[in-house]
């Protein structure tokens, strides 16, 4: 209920707001939810910033071309703007020390911006939320040996979909020509426990179109790369800081339903984290 949802968001208010900086990955497999699961929770935890890799690489890739240099051009990399489009059309990762870096160049200006230049966060943000990075074990051991502590990513929450309710939602979006909205006409009724009906826009006269890249092969080999090279990522946060407290798992059975259910497991989970009042979380 919205009662619910109110009383879930002012006690997740209250444990966040002892904290300095969190600096947690959001990670889920392509179809998960996840970049839509992370705006809102960005708009409903206290001084939060969602940071989106895809965006941060496009925009470095808009910045290179605008400036007439070559783009995705880090130390010893010649990769081009074109190469990496591709590979994120197709669903393949990037270089992970191309990727590292430059969201760390994200970061740091982004922190250069910043008046709250004391506690060295994005301007009024306590927490960090990366959609999309870390990918693999190699983007982990970038951040670690090139980060400074204050910005590394100390914990993790899964979103747990299955691969065939993944397949589903992704084969099933849609934009609507009529008014814009993105849509998905996917109707997953009772797959392991999941059931979310299609998403529509409401149009009276609605015309749907499909990516491009939202494709049987390329679904097949974005979750493929999800599986081998991501998924390890959370063995390594269960095992962190003793195993146990630096990842939360998280089923959304009823998608954006579930929110005040996920804003209640994140108040437990930080609840367990946060100490004193001053307690910073590293």
């Amino acid at each position: 209920t919205v009662q619910n949802v109110m009383t879930s968001t002012s006690s997740l208010k209250t444990a966040c707001t002892r904290l300095k900086t969190l600096n947690v990955a959001l990670i889920g497999p392509p179809g998960s939810g996840k970049g839509s699961y992370g705006k809102l929770l960005a708009k409903s935890l206290p001084r939060a910033t969602l940071i989106t890799a895809s965006d941060v690489i496009r925009g470095h890739n808009l910045a290179a071309n605008q400036a007439n240099a070559t783009p995705n051009q880090p130390p010893n990399s010649s990769t081009n703007n074109e190469e990496q489009l591709r590979a994120m059309a197709s669903g393949s990762l990037l270089s992970d020390t191309f990727v590292s870096e430059v969201i760390l160049k994200y970061m740091l200006r982004k922190q250069d911006e910043s008046a709250n230049r004391r506690t060295k966060t994005i301007p009024g943000s306590a927490i960090h939320i990366f959609d999309g990075f870390p990918r693999t074990m190699g983007q982990i051991q970038a951040m670690n040996e090139t980060w400074p502590m204050h910005l590394q990513i100390q914990k993790a929450v899964s979103l747990e979909v299955p691969r065939t309710v993944c397949e589903m939602k992704l084969l099933g979006r849609r934009e609507c020509q009529s008014c814009g909205k993105a849509v998905n006409i996917a109707n997953v009724n009772n797959i392991d426990g999941f059931v979310l009906p299609p998403s529509l826009c409401g149009c009276i006269r609605p015309s749907y179109t499909q990516r491009d890249d939202d494709n049987p092969a390329v679904i097949k080999n974005r979750l493929d790369v999800f599986d081998r090279q991501t998924a390890p990522i959370l063995d390594h946060y269960d095992s962190k800081d003793g195993g146990g407290t630096a990842l939360l798992r998280f089923a959304p059975y009823r998608g954006y339903d579930d929110l005040a259910r996920f804003q209640t497991a994140l108040q437990h989970w930080l609840g367990v984290q946060v100490g004193g009042k001053d307690s910073t979380v590293t």
